[in-house]
């Protein structure tokens, strides 16, 4: 924040004037006679009227100042009057009357393409350019793939094992089921031992002179 640059902004006139800007408010009906003004400039009086949703700019150059005289039509009003007297000072717009609702209509796509370049001609001068209504539309790509969304299904609620009469359920393994697979998990243990006996693998061996000992008092 420099408030010495706005001094100095403000002093060297380095701002220009636009001018000045009315907006009437209420029931601006559109194509509908909004206000009525009267420009008196050396002594001539001019008569202009402005139509609810369009834009009035009368120029006014720097420097010059005109007496304007506002009528404004029924259910619209500027700052609550109906009737305004006023003097206005050029500048590099002049006098602009926006007679548009507000918020301000902006309707759809092909209405948009219609009224953009005619509120550009009213406030400009310039020649119409029509828009292609195209230009307005949102552009499509493409390129960009949107997944689709799939319902999701619900998962199957898993039953649980009915029980036969003895309270066992029917995957339980009966008792000869169970005797047949622990005797071929001997039998596969042992084929693993290479028909060695278990018994005599896991005695301890006992010294050979304690052995001669036990021979001899036997």
């Amino acid at each position: 924040y420099a408030p010495d640059a706005v001094v100095q902004l403000l002093d060297n006139d380095n701002l220009v004037r636009l001018g000045t800007a009315i907006i009437p408010t209420g029931n601006l009906r559109k194509d509908r006679a909004a206000v009525n003004i009267t420009i008196i400039e050396n002594d001539e009086r001019l008569r202009y009227s402005v139509d609810g949703g369009h834009v009035f700019v009368y120029p006014i150059p720097i420097g010059q100042t005109i007496e304007v005289r506002i009528r404004c039509a029924g259910g619209i009003s500027i700052n609550g009057k109906r009737r305004l007297r006023m003097k206005i000072e050029g500048g590099a717009m002049g006098l602009m009357i926006d007679a548009r609702p507000r918020p301000l209509p902006l309707g759809d796509v092909a209405y948009r393409a219609v009224m953009m370049p005619k509120w550009v001609q009213e406030a400009t001068g310039d020649p119409l350019q029509e828009m292609d209504i195209r230009w307005l539309q949102p552009v499509e790509d493409d390129h960009i793939v949107i997944p689709t969304t799939t319902k999701r299904r619900d998962d199957k609620k898993q039953r649980p094992l009915k029980a036969d009469k003895k309270g066992r359920g029917k995957d339980k393994p009966s008792k000869a089921d169970k005797q047949g697979k622990k005797g071929s998990d001997k039998d596969e243990f042992d084929d693993l031992l290479g028909g060695a006996d278990l018994d005599s693998l896991l005695e301890d061996e006992e010294p050979d002179e304690l052995g001669a000992l036990r021979n001899a008092l036997s």
